[in-house]
């Protein structure tokens, strides 16, 4: 059963820079958040609908991961991001996106906190929210009984405390 791992959590908290090294070092596949090139291709603003194809499109790169990458695979964010997203922009989840939430498990979710300072980026929304989006993951976390570890801490600190949650799970396996 290959290995999944998660990197999750608000906004601008260093998600694929973690999510990135992580892989590389522990030789896993890594997955590119989707929703990033989804937009930038976009061309128009994003509605409530792209999110299900967001959601389908990270699914199938996932899967497409794990052809070359056996072993598992490190993702950038996953579909709680999405269910988040959703309620918190809209107040509603698809029931696609909440079945995927419960039914694609990962063996642990890293949630990065929001210690990082805010970057600005087109694509951002939320800057002043990240503390609330926060709770809300380690709340569906909690609710939903997903194994999770809260990232904290800058550069070098922040990497060696994923690490070691992985490798704390890897030597549980």
């Amino acid at each position: 059963m290959p290995l999944r791992i998660s990197v999750t959590g608000p906004e601008s908290t260093g998600k694929s820079h973690l999510s990135h090294h992580l892989a590389d070092k522990l030789g896993l596949g890594w997955v590119p958040e989707v929703a990033r090139s989804y937009l930038n291709e976009l061309g128009r603003p994003y509605e409530e609908q792209d999110l299900s194809e967001i959601l389908r499109e990270q699914l199938a790169l996932e899967n497409e991961t794990l052809q070359h990458f056996p072993k598992g695979l490190v993702s950038d964010t996953d579909p709680l991001v999405l269910e988040v997203w959703s309620e918190f922009k809209y107040g509603r989840v698809d029931s696609a996106i909440h079945e995927t939430v419960l039914g694609h498990r990962y063996d642990h979710y890293l949630i990065c906190d929001v210690d990082l300072p805010w970057e600005p980026d087109p694509l951002r929304e939320h800057p002043d929210q990240r503390k609330e989006l926060l709770d809300i993951y380690i709340a569906k976390c909690e609710s939903y009984q997903f194994p999770y570890t809260l990232i904290s801490g800058e550069g070098d600190a922040r990497i060696l405390a994923a690490q070691a949650a992985v490798t704390h799970l890897i030597d549980q396996l």
